[in-house]
């Protein structure tokens, strides 16, 4: 009688360790559809930043170019790292 308890317990184990793998295997694959899913937002998310901040810039070239035509001494270049030193914090090691 004792051997067949001991074949009915470590059949018992058996099936647990197979029903574990299986729940492993099962929440691996959620964690797998969750990064990709994570990755493509943060992909879009950064794409729509982007596009933003180009059509904030085509926006103020009507602007620039109606200045630039207003006087035509002044450098471009310079209105642009003008407007670039502008946005940078002053405590900046580069100034």
């Amino acid at each position: 009688m004792e051997i067949q308890e001991l074949f009915a317990k470590i059949n018992e184990i058996r099936r647990k360790a197979e029903q574990s793998e299986v729940m492993v295997q099962e929440i691996c694959r959620d964690i797998k559809k969750l990064d990709y899913a994570k990755k493509h937002l943060t992909y879009t998310i950064t794409a729509l930043r982007r596009l933003a901040m180009l059509i904030n810039a085509v926006g103020k070239l009507p602007a620039i170019a109606a200045f630039c035509k207003a006087t035509p001494e002044v450098n471009f270049k310079l209105i642009l790292s003008k407007q670039a030193s502008k946005s940078l914090p002053r405590n900046n090691p580069l100034f």
